[in-house]
């Protein structure tokens, strides 16, 4: 099993790429979690991605509330799984909006970018937990942890 962040970050990036949808947990008032689903984008070179949503969800008011997000991925195929732990805010800038709007998202969203209760979740993520069969990153019965440093990222083992 490798412990090489950078061969980690290319496995999880990989595994990303195979995947559409991924649940997204987040925390209630009341400690409680809530998962569902989303389709959001590939993340960046720094582990930022986006998702829409409607501003009026409970998802919404929970990232509000919290500024925390966690985003679970699963790939059958290679018996793979990653989530990604970190910070979350609501943007609804008309203009980033329209930046990032293609017509696949009407069909959600009708009243397109300029509608103020379409938003975007933007995502940085703090923690990666991968666990991959494919890959042979299986340390023990838990995962391997990736936490970031700055701009940098730390192993280990969970």
């Amino acid at each position: 099993m490798t412990t090489d962040v950078d061969a980690l970050l290319k496995i999880a990036r990989a595994t990303l790429g195979k995947i559409r949808f991924c649940f997204a947990v987040t925390v209630s008032a009341s400690g409680g979690m809530n998962a569902r689903i989303v389709e959001p984008s590939k993340p960046d070179e720094d582990w930022r991605l986006w998702f829409w949503t409607n501003r009026r969800t409970r998802k919404v008011r929970e990232i509000e509330a919290t500024g925390r997000l966690l985003l679970g991925y699963q790939h059958d195929p290679e018996g793979s799984c990653v989530t990604l732990h970190g910070k979350a805010k609501i943007n609804g800038d008309t203009a980033r909006k329209r930046q990032v709007w293609t017509e696949d998202f009407d069909r959600w969203f009708p009243g397109g970018p300029e509608d103020a209760d379409v938003v975007l979740v933007q995502f940085e993520a703090d923690r990666i937990e991968i666990w991959s069969s494919a890959h042979d990153v299986m340390p023990g019965y838990g995962s391997a942890r990736l936490d970031r440093q700055g701009q940098s990222w730390r192993y280990s083992a969970t």
